[in-house]
């Protein structure tokens, strides 16, 4: 058993960084979209410029980096699958289904594709809809984690969830001063055990007492998160850095 988990509770708590099969609205598959290309590919920061247009299925975005074509493209994004990558979505859209359009503005609100003449309308975002994407990246992030989690320590998807929801928690809280009541709820709910008793253990550990206890606490982390007593511990040294 390596003991030197119990020994990490006393340093500073870290979390690694999905999946679930959904229905999306074509409005959150152009969230995702916008979301995953401009965090893998520094050559885009695309932004949203209207969902609905008289074109099924299409949404026009902005673009600006040195990987955008133009000012603005519009993208058929609701064959768009949001497990896909998006920039293997953009380049098969591109080069293979014709489902991308650069577009240039030619005004009274129209944005035209030079090549096909596909006229669309761009109308800009409301603060509604820029607060609306913050809370579908914060809930992608979520479901990024949790997948991630659950693949990694056999966890439930539901559990999983839970867990990447405190480890935003503690991201958060453990910039200001906690108090030990505060990390101990925090190791309470994720383990199964306080910090206060994990450092007891271990201080009876390395003055003899034997390692029956510190098994005890790797049990409790795994009747905790439903896992087997190797999974429990290599959550264990996953969280605490080790």
């Amino acid at each position: 058993m390596k003991t030197k988990a119990i020994l990490s509770l006393l340093m500073g708590l870290t979390l690694f960084g999905c999946n679930g099969k959904k229905s999306y609205t074509l409005q959150e598959r152009a969230e995702i979209f916008v979301i995953d290309l401009n965090n893998t590919v520094s050559a885009f920061e695309l932004s949203i410029e209207k969902v609905k247009t008289e074109r099924q299925g299409y949404v026009v975005f902005s673009c600006i980096g040195t990987g955008c074509s133009s000012e603005y493209l519009a993208v058929k994004i609701d064959s768009y699958d949001p497990q896909e990558n998006a920039w293997s979505y953009l380049k098969r859209s591109n080069s293979k289904s014709k489902n991308y359009h650069s577009l240039e503005y030619i005004g009274d609100g129209l944005y035209e594709d030079r090549v096909t003449g596909a006229l669309f309308e761009k109308t800009a975002a409301t603060s509604k809809d820029l607060g609306k994407m913050k809370a579908m990246k914060e809930q992608y992030e979520l479901a990024q984690t949790a997948s991630n989690i659950s693949l990694k320590f056999s966890l439930s998807q539901e559990r999983s969830l839970e867990i990447a929801k405190l480890n935003k928690y503690w991201a958060v809280a453990s910039k200001k001063a906690m108090t030990d009541k505060e990390v101990n709820s925090f190791t309470k709910e994720l383990l199964g055990f306080s910090l206060t008793e994990a450092k007891n253990t271990y201080k009876d550990f390395t003055e003899g007492a034997s390692s029956s206890e510190m098994d005890k606490l790797i049990q409790k982390a795994a009747y905790k998160n439903s896992i087997s007593p190797e999974h429990a511990e290599k959550l264990m040294l996953q969280i605490f850095g080790l």
